[in-house]
């Protein structure tokens, strides 16, 4: 009868309420699951791509190192030698794939792109020298090299080559001639500061770009810098300007110096005008070992 009609309807609607609710209870649910296992998914391709874009090991660069100074035709030598008349190795890093291949590892889940390096070398010991790119692989044992070459295959030119720790060397050593040269100079501008022979009150030096006004050309500008901490906005007003593109650094020459904003041609002339009275003398104020304004340490309220 009615009240059977009643007590169904009822039920009916007891249960599509409960089935609402419960619904609304796994549904939350069921999305934290498929959010982690997309997680879990994610990470998973992370890790399986992740090889490919990871830096150099040390043991990979030392077999990269091995094999190259394993070819007879190179004629590598150590890259820490003074020497700039030498073959050697400037620049190790890794070779990204390319990404079609990379894509296809992460994507499709096949098989990764072999490691590889590429590897920068100076051949400074040869008629012509040159710069070359080399693409070794593959890692961690190398058994093939190949040029990389660069759109229109032009070369890179040697004179544009970075300066080297061992091209640094020769330029603190020429330096220490001119600085001898012009020591007393340097000492009374300075307020007893020098190059050589100093124990707290030492100079140091930075070289500025570009290395010249065209193709061919390797000259720097060294900045004579007060050696305190923050160095680099302490100059001493004395600047020179060194031809460095011979591979003998006996052959270096030096072609201006620069002190007081006058231009000189050499250090003798600049030494012989300040002993004369031809050029007008600076003197920096006095070095205070506790003014901290180029140091990183905290100045003022916090």
């Amino acid at each position: 009868g009615k009240g059977t009609r009643l007590i169904n309807l009822i039920l009916r609607t007891a249960e599509s309420k409960w089935t609402t609710t419960a619904m609304r209870l796994l549904c939350p649910l069921l999305l934290v699951c498929l959010a982690g296992c997309s997680a879990s998914r994610s990470r998973d391709w992370a890790h399986h791509g992740a090889p490919m874009f990871a830096d150099l090991t040390a043991r990979e660069m030392k077999a990269v190192r091995a094999y190259l100074h394993g070819i007879p035709e190179m004629e590598l030598t150590d890259a820490r030698s003074n020497t700039l008349k030498k073959n050697s190795i400037i620049l190790m890093e890794l070779h990204v794939p390319r990404k079609h291949e990379a894509l296809r590892a992460l994507d499709r889940g096949q098989a990764k792109p072999p490691r590889q390096a590429r590897v920068i070398i100076q051949f400074g010991n040869q008629t012509t020298p040159n710069i070359t790119e080399y693409i070794v692989s593959p890692l961690p044992s190398p058994k093939s090299h190949k040029v990389k070459t660069f759109k229109g295959d032009k070369p890179i030119h040697f004179y544009s080559r970075p300066v080297t720790a061992a091209e640094y060397h020769h330029i603190s050593e020429i330096l220490g001639k001119i600085t001898n040269k012009a020591h007393k100079l340097l000492f009374e501008s300075t307020g007893g500061f020098s190059f050589t022979n100093c124990s707290d009150r030492c100079l140091t030096f930075s070289d500025v770009g570009p290395r010249g006004l065209g193709p061919g050309e390797r000259r720097t500008w060294i900045i004579l810098q007060k050696f305190v901490e923050g160095y680099f906005i302490h100059p001493v007003g004395f600047e020179v300007l060194i031809n460095h593109q011979d591979l003998d650094p006996e052959k270096w020459t030096v072609e201006k110096v620069w002190y007081n904003s006058m231009y000189f041609d050499s250090v003798e002339e600049l030494v012989e005008k300040y002993e004369s009275g031809g050029v007008e003398k600076i003197k920096l104020p006095d070095h205070d070992d506790n003014d901290l304004y180029s140091t990183y340490i905290p100045r003022g309220s916090h």
